[in-house]
């Protein structure tokens, strides 16, 4: 079981640690986060996330996003998430 309330990779594409390969330019964060709290994560300007709500409520900026919706991010150097809800998360960081 991992720790809420951070991102945790599960694939890419040299699947370092315990991560899954991919043959793709991309990787795949999973996050519990616990309501109430905030998850940030760092990304890189130059690429291109995905965020996809798997279950529960959380924020991100002035949108608000509930299971089964998702939002692209681009030009962003990090993510900020606030939790309504306990929250299941999955982003995507896409070349």
């Amino acid at each position: 079981d991992r720790p809420h309330n951070q991102f945790h990779v599960v694939a890419q594409r040299d699947g370092v640690g315990d991560s899954m390969v991919i043959h793709q330019d991309a990787s795949i964060a999973l996050a519990t986060v616990n309501a109430g709290a905030r998850v940030r994560q760092r990304l890189d300007p130059d690429r291109y996330a995905w965020l996809q709500v798997i279950r529960g409520a959380v924020n991100v900026g002035e949108y608000t996003l509930v299971a089964g919706d998702g939002a692209a991010i681009e030009n962003e150097s990090e993510i900020s998430i606030q939790a309504d809800d306990q929250s299941e998360l999955m982003l995507f960081d896409l070349a």
